[in-house]
């Protein structure tokens, strides 16, 4: 019996190389299954999340409410200004806005480790009026502007935060 010495490193090294990816997550986990929903990452004062975990779902043509929760991330006193900041549904194929909601005219005060919850309820039309289709589509806070403890913080957006499914009747 022979062993080709060098096919046998090329299988160990491919086997190696597919261990590391795994152990770095960057191996598919499966089929079929939803993507994680994202909100805002890293060390942002505030962090952007949905209210109730998993996809918004709803048939065609009723209203949807999404309730967005904004919470401190931050040691001391945050002010959003202006609250709530702008709202994008996007198609998740092309990344282009459906829908925009323009920034609210307020501010809201949010105290250390504090929360506030936002309703946004959407007809499924989309900029233009129309009813869109069934699918999938995924909602972005633009631009949150943040003041910490007086301090103006850079502007930052949370994509993916919630994920809407529009179901044909």
């Amino acid at each position: 019996m022979s062993i080709c010495l060098p096919c046998t490193y090329a299988a160990a090294g491919v086997g190696l190389i597919v261990v590391i990816m795994w152990a770095a997550g960057l191996l598919p986990e499966g089929q079929g299954e939803q993507p994680p929903i994202v909100g805002t990452t890293g060390p942002v004062p505030v962090k952007v999340e949905p209210a109730a975990p998993g996809p918004v779902t709803a048939t065609v043509g009723s209203q949807v409410s999404l309730d967005i929760l904004f919470r401190n991330n931050a040691n001391g006193t945050l002010i959003i200004d202006p609250f709530p900041p702008e709202i994008r549904i996007n198609n998740p194929l092309d990344w282009m806005p459906v829908k925009s909601f323009a920034d609210g005219e307020g501010q809201f005060e949010l105290l250390p480790s504090g929360k506030v919850s936002y309703t946004l309820v959407w007809d499924q039309t989309d900029n233009n009026g129309n009813q869109v289709a069934d699918g999938t589509y995924v909602v972005s806070v633009i631009g949150i502007a943040v003041t910490q403890d007086g301090v103006p913080v850079d502007p930052f957006s949370a994509n993916d935060v919630v994920q809407i499914e529009i179901e044909a009747p």
